[in-house]
C-alpha cells in the first residue's frame, strides 16, 4: 500500500520540532563555523543577492545602512537558505521519504522549489488563508499541497501531525528537521 505518495511504511520529515510545536523555540547555539558551513553547503544553489546601500535609511538613521535584496532569489525570499540547508542536511534516506511542513508561504516555496532541484520529495500543508498564488506556485513547483484548516493548530490536528510527532518523540534531534522560524544552520 502507498500512502500520500510514499512506499507503505514511510513517513515524511517533519520541518519543525516537537519544541516548536508547543510555541518554544528549541535550544541552538550557532557558531561562525556553523554559518561558514552552512554557507559552503547551500552555494551552489543560492543566488547572492546584491546589498546596496539604502540612502532614505542611511539620512534617517545617521548611519550607513544595507538593504539584501532577497526578493531576487528565485522564489522571492531569504527563506530558499534555510529550506535548502534544511534538506541539504537530511539523511539519504529520509531525502527519498520526503519532508512535509506546515507553511502559509515563503519557507513552503523554498522548501518546494529546492525539493524539485533536490529530488526531495515535498508536501506542505496550508491553513485555508493562504494566498493562492502561494499555493498554485508551490504546486507549479512540483510540491504536494494540502491546504486544511483555518490556523496551525487546526493544521496539526487535521492532519496528525500531533501523533507523528509524538510518534518519534522529539523529531527535531531524531530526524534533523527544521522549523520555519527556527533555523539553525
Amino acid at each position: 500500500e502507498r500512502r500520500a505518495g510514499r512506499p507503505a511504511g514511510t513517513r515524511p520529515s517533519f520541518l519543525f520540532s516537537s519544541a516548536a510545536r508547543r510555541g518554544h523555540a528549541p535550544a541552538m547555539a550557532v557558531s561562525l563555523s556553523d554559518i561558514c558551513a552552512a554557507q559552503r553547503r547551500i552555494a551552489s544553489g543560492i543566488y547572492v543577492s546584491p546589498c546596496p546601500d539604502s540612502i532614505p535609511l542611511s539620512e534617517i538613521t545617521g548611519c550607513r545602512i544595507v538593504c539584501k535584496l532577497d526578493n531576487l532569489q528565485r522564489t522571492g525570499s531569504f527563506k530558499e537558505r534555510g529550506a535548502r540547508n534544511a534538506l541539504l542536511r537530511l539523511p539519504p534516506a529520509q531525502k527519498k521519504r520526503g519532508v512535509i511542513a506546515a507553511s502559509a508561504g515563503n519557507h513552503a516555496l523554498g522548501l518546494a522549489y529546492h525539493g524539485r532541484l533536490l529530488g526531495i520529495p515535498v508536501t506542505v500543508v496550508m491553513p485555508d488563508y493562504a494566498p493562492l498564488i502561494k499555493i498554485t506556485t508551490c504546486q507549479k513547483l512540483g510540491a504536494r499541497v494540502l491546504v486544511r484548516g483555518r490556523d496551525f493548530t487546526d493544521i496539526y490536528d487535521l492532519v496528525g501531525v500531533r501523533v507523528l510527532v509524538e510518534d518519534v518523540r522529539d523529531c527535531y534531534g531524531v530526524l534533523g528537521a527544521i522549523h520555519a522560524r527556527w533555523n539553525p544552520v
